[in-house]
C-alpha cells in the first residue's frame, strides 16, 4: 500500500510492492473468462470460431491490461477501488456483453484519480480512450 501522496505528486511505484489478494483474485476471473472462450471454441473449430475467439480473447487481453496498469499504479487497496474492481470482474464474468462494460469501469477508474494533477493527461487519455472504447 502506497504512503498518502501530497495533491498534485504523481504516484510512483512502491519498491518491493507485491501483488495484492484482490490483485490475483481479479486475474483468476480472468483465466476462468480465457478457459470459457477455450471452450466455446472447442465447439466451433473453424475459421469463423478461431476469428470470434481472437477477437474475444484480445478484448480481454486488453481490460486486464487496462485494469494491471490502473492497479500498478494507483492501487491503495480503498473500498472505492474494490468496489470498483468487483464490477470489473462481473463484467468480466459476463464475457460477451462484459468487455464494453469493463471498458466503461477502466474510464470511470482512471476518472477516479483526477486528483493527482502530475498525472492529469494520462488520466485523461486513458479516461477518453476506454471511453470511447466503451461506446464503440
Amino acid at each position: 500500500m502506497l504512503a498518502a501522496p501530497n495533491q498534485g505528486d504523481v504516484p510512483v511505484h512502491a519498491h518491493g510492492r507485491k501483488a495484492t489478494w484482490f490483485e490475483l483474485f481479479f486475474d483468476l476471473a480472468f483465466v476462468v473468462a480465457v478457459a470459457q472462450l477455450s471452450g466455446a471454441y472447442a465447439h466451433h473449430y473453424d475459421l469463423g470460431g478461431a476469428a470470434v475467439f481472437a477477437w474475444a480473447f484480445l478484448a480481454m487481453w486488453w481490460c486486464w491490461l487496462g485494469h494491471t496498469f490502473h492497479a500498478t499504479r494507483f492501487d491503495q487497496d480503498l473500498p472505492r477501488q474494490r468496489l470498483v474492481g468487483f464490477a470489473q470482474v462481473a463484467a468480466v464474468s459476463l464475457i460477451g456483453g462484459g468487455i464494453d462494460v469493463l471498458k466503461l469501469l477502466l474510464a470511470i477508474a482512471h476518472l477516479a484519480e483526477r486528483r493527482w494533477s502530475g498525472a492529469a493527461g494520462l488520466i485523461r487519455v486513458y479516461t477518453a480512450l476506454y471511453g470511447i472504447q466503451a461506446l464503440l
